[in-house]
């Protein structure tokens, strides 16, 4: 216990996550070293082995996920993660993964108990401690939505990590969009100009604070750009005979 902080941490991040795991329980100075909430990011950053989470589908479009980890000769390590969210197991209820940022993972826990509603709990982890937080509910009021999707992105200028939630009707058109600044009063935001030119279905990757979109089809790929700090789509793009959504 007389070794420099710097140095132990040099030593963790040598680790598999299997063994960062037992460390946690030799004693509380460890615990609380490998706790810290930067742990997993400088892990990641400076461990010698490539660390990927990945999903797998699995029942009912329940998702799963797996830490995979990459050893120097080309070995795969797969570790599963269970998170234990609030009324996963229950009936009419899946577990959809929304993506991870700095370190933690976001995931979606829907609940189909009455037709036409919906209630929507997003939880966040971290995969390599595990343990699952439950940020505030969304309950569905607006029986016109039928359809809805989760962004996640982190804006650098703000040093934030952001959650776009956008509800469509039958026909695919924007009912309404919510924004939520996470971990700092985690409330979920109506904004006022929703984004009309969003699609369902879209897929994309945040860069520098905004979400870059792409939705269509092989004919007719439509890009969009929606800036997260600013909360307003920035950009709209028509079809692009050289991109295509299997480029991006």
């Amino acid at each position: 216990m007389e070794l420099p902080t710097d140095l132990m941490l040099d030593i963790f991040f040598r680790l598999e996550c299997n063994d960062i795991l037992i460390c946690k329980g030799v004693c509380k100075a460890w615990y609380k070293i490998l706790s810290d909430p930067n742990f997993s990011t400088d892990f990641v950053r400076h461990s010698p082995l490539l660390t990927l989470l990945v999903t797998k589908c699995c029942r009912a479009f329940s998702e799963y996920l797996f830490l995979i980890q990459v050893a120097a000769h080309g070995e795969f390590i797969w570790r599963p993660i269970t998170p234990k969210a609030l009324g996963s197991s229950k009936r009419n209820s899946i577990v959809k993964v929304i993506g991870s940022c700095n370190g933690l993972v976001f995931l979606l826990w829907l609940n189909f108990s009455f037709p036409r509603l919906k209630t929507e709990q997003v939880y966040f982890g971290n995969p390599l401690l595990g343990g699952c937080v439950a940020l505030i509910e969304f309950k569905r009021l607006n029986n016109r939505l039928r359809y809805e999707e989760y962004k996640l992105g982190f804006v650098p200028s703000t040093n934030k990590i952001k959650l776009l939630r956008t509800g469509f009707d039958d026909d695919g058109r924007v009912e309404e969009a919510h924004i939520m600044t996470f971990r700092e009063d985690d409330k979920w935001r109506k904004l006022k100009n929703p984004v009309t030119l969003w699609f369902p279905f879209t897929n994309g990757t945040c860069f520098n604070g905004a979400y870059l979109g792409v939705a269509g089809d092989d004919n007719a790929d439509i890009i969009s750009t929606f800036d997260l700090r600013k909360k307003n789509l920035v950009g709209f793009q028509s079809p692009l005979a050289c991109c295509s959504s299997r480029m991006i």
